[in-house]
């Protein structure tokens, strides 16, 4: 004969009986810049760099390549737009990191990853095969920028004001000296991330099911929105089904997802 649960915190205590959402991996890139010059290459890494997983990667919306790994090395040899996302097992699809791949003298190079108002932000004045520059300047909009530092200019924090475009001018020294002004790079900073919400978990006492959930950023769990998790339903319990001491643990009304399933 089972006991009786003697109070609501009891019930939060029972077993994680399914699996939560399985939330996309953050894709990075290293060096975290945009563009790069044409025949670089850039390491992506899909989630935690310390866990080694078999992963799905895809460029331009189409699939690409499986690898054991969750790393790949990419030689960046046409000069064109790269839009690269990838898959774990179980996971949804990650946010997109946009590279852009380009053949010019001197670049003005922004972050790969979304920069949301708040975040320390740089932006940097770089030459092919690193070479060496001097005098240089950047321009937001047309207007000089006078918060240079070397081959940077630090944006920090970063403010919506901030976005638009970027470009900058220097003397490259190779061999001899010129002055070079690269091509204009865009930049924006987005606003405060919306909520959304994320599964906390969910247990059984007494053949009675009840589920917890919270929001969280959206931002600190990259989405694609062309991807939709597989779900199971979960039939509704109506009022008089639910046990007394039940209904006070949910203190209102909340959204109804439903949990993903592997």
């Amino acid at each position: 004969v089972g006991r009786a649960v003697r109070s609501p915190e009891e019930l939060f205590v029972s077993p994680l009986l399914f699996p939560l959402c399985s939330q996309p991996p953050l894709l990075t890139m290293d060096p975290p810049w945009t563009p790069q010059f044409l025949r670089q290459s850039v390491k992506l890494t899909c989630g935690d760099p310390s866990v080694s997983i078999s992963t799905t990667w895809y460029t331009d919306g189409r699939w690409w390549k499986e690898t054991p790994s969750n790393s790949l090395h990419v030689e960046l040899s046409d000069r064109r737009k790269y839009r690269f996302q990838c898959q774990t097992r179980g996971s949804e699809l990650s946010s997109a990191v946009n590279l852009a791949v380009s053949d010019d003298w001197l670049l003005l190079q922004v972050p790969t990853q979304a920069v949301l108002e708040g975040d320390s932000l740089s932006l940097r004045c770089s030459a092919w095969k690193n070479a060496k520059l001097s005098e240089v300047q950047f321009f937001h909009d047309g207007q000089l920028l006078h918060n240079r530092h070397g081959n940077e200019v630090l944006l920090s924090p970063a403010k919506q004001q901030h976005s638009g475009r970027y470009q900058c001018s220097a003397y490259v020294h190779s061999f001899t000296a010129w002055w070079e002004v690269s091509p204009q790079n865009d930049l924006v900073v987005r606003g405060e991330p919306e909520q959304r919400w994320v599964w906390g978990g969910f247990g059984v006492a007494l053949g009675w099911v009840w589920i917890s959930y919270w929001s969280l950023p959206s931002s600190s769990r990259p989405h694609s929105p062309s991807h939709t998790p597989h779900c199971t339903h979960i039939p509704s319990l109506s009022a008089s089904s639910i046990p007394p001491g039940f209904l006070h643990l949910s203190p209102g009304p909340h959204p109804r997802p439903h949990p993903c399933i592997q």
